[in-house]
């Protein structure tokens, strides 16, 4: 009787162990995994790799003693960085598929900075649950994995002292919280109506979350529910955030501009700071800043710039407010730094880190944005016009026929037929009678004859072509494309990377082109959706990588490490991430992969290619191209480099309050040193120079564009500007042409970010000669830090050179005694020997930045300390020799 009775207790207890094990979310470390849906991937796939991230930042975290910043992105990639310079230290991988899977929602790293936690879509595709996974943040190196997770992680944090981490799940599933010590899971709430979207700690231990059901929750230091209440209004809150002080915590909302402040002992409901003067959108993420400043962004846009608001009030929310612009597109997340500074994450992509009203540091995308672009391609489909800049600035050309003839696919000219006639290029067809689609780009549901299409829900379509005979259409979204018959009728769908910005069918119907959020532009078969290649040119217009599924490429110059070979391993493994292997390289087999081998692509357009669009279409294109360049390049006889010089001196304003004295002369007694090199060092000097009434607005982005147009790999380019540099109320800085404006810089000043576009896209090495900040106050202009803008002109190539004539906020100098500034009469005595410190009757970048840092300083006693930027990457070169 006694055995039976502890048979019946054992049995009990074996299927109480097997509920528990079914239930609990740290199953997998038990053995009992479910049947994966999908097995994971194991061949290497092609994934682009250019130093940024290529989709939208997710979030952004930091260490308390701010030495990393990380940031997680959609692009699958988590990435550690260097809070101070904005360094990349690592790159961290998980196994990825196609699809979502793999996508990086959530990014936590603990107080101390050593660990770093990454989840997301990130193991469902193959086992039914999502896996946490943990990084040592010094090395990059994997070093464990919390699987089981009943849905998707929203949101990870570390408490206070970094011995717990929460995690946010979607659909219902509530959160999970685990110990660190051994990342053993000991507690959960499962008794949520929906998604839980984020999750703060106090420093005594408290948890509050928020959740799609409209509740707010507040936990004790043990984990048990103190309060649940609903939000304000019956709004969705998405954010929330402790004050520093624990007393308080800010509450922002989907579809909403207001911040909801509440008391933290009882969630009750205390204030909402300031929200007068915000356009449309929603302030969705939000920071409170040690200072007890509190920040808040998302969509909001700037009626001026257009772009995104950050508004921070100060006095814990309830004081004054300023506004700062911060990116293009829509701020992700907000995160405050030990130091009082915030850390903003945006979907350009973009990440910084803002003090008061200036961005410290920070990264903003390097592929190409094709957000608004028009895609046009040929009748084949095999040479397609892109664009560098939005809106529709830079045109550029990807021939496939160029490719298959081992020739350079990248053109910034449109090629021509036999007959010199442009190769027709239509954009996609967006309207048919025979198709008639509602309107579906005020995010309405899209409908063909009134009749919702079968796309995925939640799908926001994003852009749609339809095919030329009228008798189907594709439509792209957020993450595939779908091509559907005239009777709405799906006929497949393909996977996208990325969101597609634009979409078009070639004329002949057999190729579906399009152009996606991560910078490729794609095609796929029109008939079963697969993919055939891939182009991803780089945002400096010298380099690109186009490659085929099966990992065959072709790539200008120095452009093979654009894209990684990214090969899962095991779910409990880092993925490897290896370069493409030169035998890989094979232009003419990339070119096969649309059925092109080696042809004459300048042949006259076929019979029936609907010859009177194609003369319409030479026509537009004729007016659409760029102007043809001023420079005109010197003979190519010498081995000699050449040297392109844009001199700007303006010293005679046409508002006479700003009058200089030598700031033209400087300009013109520049060029007049460099032109004495022709013959000598270089082949040819080629200079243009713009003094006092020629240096207009036009006259000088004219100028700029046209260096874009010369010099190779062993050719110089030098920019000289001379003159008054002066900062918006925005912050944003300019030079001051002759006809400026003091009141309307954006319209009729040359902004500095145009002068480090140009400089970024520059062939060749480059030095930049900037002699801007001379306002020193006038007019009531604010004293400008020339450091901070002359570090971003440095950044922004990697052979650029920078010398400016002054540092911090110092004016630079001139004098009637010394016939020029002090910066000009520096540069022109080294160039003229006196920087020839070897004695070998030439001067080098570095020993002509030794002379002018201290003859500046000799000449002004010590008032202006020029700022000389030279990278590590660059050689010492000559820039003269002397006679």
């Amino acid at each position: 009787m006694k055995f039976a009775s502890w048979i019946r207790t054992v049995h009990i207890f074996f299927v109480l162990f097997l509920c528990w094990c079914g239930c609990s979310d740290n199953r997998y470390r038990l053995g009992l995994e479910p049947v994966p849906t999908h097995q994971m991937p194991l061949d290497p796939m092609l994934r682009p790799e250019l130093g940024m991230h290529t989709a939208p930042i997710r979030k952004i975290v930091a260490d308390d003693d701010r030495r990393f910043i990380v940031t997680g992105s959609l692009d699958k990639t988590v990435r550690v960085w260097k809070a101070d310079t904005g360094e990349l230290r690592h790159v961290l991988r998980v196994p990825v598929a196609e699809g979502n899977e793999g996508k990086i929602y959530a990014v936590a790293i603990s107080p101390n900075g050593k660990t770093i936690a990454v989840a997301g879509w990130t193991g469902i595709t193959w086992e039914a649950a999502a896996s946490i996974y943990l990084f040592e943040s010094d090395s990059g190196r994997l070093l464990y994995r919390i699987p089981g997770l009943a849905n998707v992680v929203h949101h990870l944090a570390f408490s206070r002292l970094g011995n717990f981490l929460v995690a946010t799940l979607g659909g219902d599933s509530g959160i999970r919280i685990y110990r660190t010590l051994d990342y053993v899971l000991i507690k959960e709430d499962r008794r949520y109506g929906g998604a839980a979207y984020a999750a703060d700690f106090d420093s005594a231990g408290r948890l509050v979350t928020v959740c799609q059901d409209g509740f707010l929750r507040m936990y004790d230091s043990d984990f048990s529910l103190l309060a649940r209440v609903p939000a304000r209004d019956g709004k969705m809150p998405c954010a929330v955030t402790f004050a520093p002080d624990g007393l308080q915590l800010a509450v922002a909302f989907a579809r909403s501009r207001e911040v909801d402040v509440y008391a933290a002992r009882d969630l009750g409901y205390l204030f909402s700071p300031e929200s007068t003067g915000l356009g449309d959108g929603e302030l969705c993420c939000i920071s409170w800043a040690s200072d007890g400043s509190l920040y808040a962004g998302g969509t909001v846009s700037d009626a001026k710039s257009g772009k995104k608001i950050v508004r921070r009030w100060y006095e814990g929310g309830r004081g004054k407010y300023e506004d700062m612009t911060v990116s293009r597109y829509e701020l992700q997340y907000l995160y405050a730094l030990s130091d009082g500074s915030v850390a903003f994450a945006a979907a350009e992509p973009a990440w910084g880190i803002l003090y008061e009203n200036s961005q410290l540091v920070g990264k903003t995308a390097v592929t190409v944005d094709y957000r608004g672009a028009t895609l046009r391609t040929s009748p084949d489909g095999l040479l397609v016009q892109f664009c560098y800049e939005t809106p529709d600035q830079f045109p550029a050309y990807f021939s496939i026929n160029s490719l298959a003839r081992e020739e350079e696919g990248v053109s910034l000219s449109q090629p021509k037929d036999a007959h010199g006639k442009y190769l027709p290029l239509f954009p996609p067809l967006g309207e048919a009678p025979e198709i008639p689609l509602s309107d579906w780009k005020n995010g309405a549901p899209l409908a063909l004859r009134g009749e919702p299409l079968p796309l995925p829900p939640q799908t926001r379509v994003q852009c749609l072509a339809i095919a030329p005979g009228r008798n189907g259409f594709v439509v792209g979204g957020d993450s595939g494309l779908y091509f559907f018959d005239g009777q709405g009728q799906e006929m497949w769908r393909a996977p996208l990377p990325g969101s597609a910005r634009t979409v078009d069918i070639a004329r002949d119907g057999k190729k579906v082109v399009a152009a996606l959020a991560d910078g490729t532009i794609r095609w796929y078969d029109a008939g079963d959706g697969k993919e055939l290649l891939a182009f991803l040119p780089h945002r400096d217009r010298k380099r690109w990588i186009a490659w085929t599924p099966s990992g065959l490429y072709a790539a200008a110059s120095n452009s093979n490490d654009l894209v990684k070979k990214h090969k899962n391993k095991s779910s409990e493994a880092a993925p490897d991430s290896l370069p493409l292997a030169p035998s890989q390289r094979r232009p003419r087999e990339v070119a096969l992969a649309l059925g092109v081998t080696t042809r004459d692509e300048t042949r006259p357009a076929p019979e029936g290619v609907q010859l009177a669009q194609s003369e319409e279409a030479a026509k537009t294109s004729e007016i659409r191209s760029p102007r043809p360049p001023t420079w005109q390049s010197p003979d190519s006889g010498s081995n000699k480099p050449n040297l392109y010089l844009l001199a700007v001196g303006v010293s005679n304003y046409q508002d006479t309050r700003w009058k200089l004295d030598f700031a033209a002369k400087d300009a013109e007694n520049f060029a007049e040193m460099m032109q004495q090199n022709q013959g000598n060092l270089y082949g040819k000097v080629v200079a243009e120079l713009l003094g006092d009434d020629k240096a207009n607005r036009s006259e000088i982005l004219r100028a700029l564009d046209s260096l874009l147009t010369v010099g190779t790999a062993q050719d110089v380019i030098m920019v000289f500007l001379s003159g008054h540099g002066e900062m918006d109320q925005n912050g944003f800085y300019y030079f001051l042409p002759y006809n400026f404006r003091h009141k309307d810089l954006a319209r009729s000043a040359v902004p500095f970010a145009q002068i480090q576009k140009t400089a970024a896209l520059l062939q060749g090495k480059a030095i930049f000669f900037i002699d801007t900040c001379r306002s020193g106050g006038v007019m009531g202009g604010r004293r400008i830090d020339i450091s901070a803008v002359i570090g971003e002109l440095a950044g922004s190539k990697n052979e650029l050179v920078v010398f400016a004539s002054s540092a911090g906020s110092q004016e630079s100098l001139e004098n009637q005694a010394w016939g020029n500034g002090a910066f000009t009469k520096s540069l022109l005595e080294g160039l003229a020997g006196k920087a020839d410190f070897l004695r070998q009757k030439t001067v080098s970048v570095q020993s002509l930045s030794f002379y002018v840092s201290a003859r500046v300083k000799e000449l002004t006693q010590g008032r202006q300390t020029p700022t000389i930027a030279i990278p590590n990457s660059i050689a010492d070169f000559t820039i003269v020799k002397c006679k």
